[in-house]
């Protein structure tokens, strides 16, 4: 009986690692995933523009930071089992509203006492682009 106990528990082991490395293989290709196409489509900071290019389009994509939405994305994630990563995008993609170009992420922060959340705007493009090369 004892025997058959340490079988179980060591196949259970096993288990586990498979897991682990199997979880940590997905996490690398997503990451991968996400900085290889953010790299693809700007640049590490934003686009200087005059300010009358912001009436009536203050997100255009000269001003979309690809980087920026690419670390807002992997912090969400890495929040979530990596297992619910890619459900988690299709479910923020579909949580826009229709029509809009735009899904914010938010991380939050505490500086002496005082809590600030940061939201980061995140084409609605990126995410697809995600999606679809996953």
């Amino acid at each position: 009986m004892n025997s058959e106990v340490s079988n179980i528990e060591k196949e259970l082991q096993d288990l586990e690692i498979k897991k682990q490395n199997a979880e940590a293989r997905l996490s690398e290709i997503i990451n991968d995933t996400i900085n290889k196409i953010a790299s693809e489509h700007g640049s590490s900071t934003y686009n200087v523009v005059k300010s009358s290019e912001f009436f009536g389009r203050p997100w255009a994509p000269t001003l979309f930071n690809w980087n920026e939405a690419g670390n807002a994305i992997k912090e969400f994630l890495s929040k979530l089992p990596v297992r619910k990563w890619k459900m988690s995008l299709i479910d923020k993609l579909t949580s826009a509203k229709k029509n809009e170009d735009w899904v914010f992420f938010e991380s939050s922060y505490s500086i002496n006492g005082v809590r600030y959340t940061n939201k980061v705007p995140v084409s609605t493009e990126f995410l697809k682009m995600i999606i679809e090369s996953l």
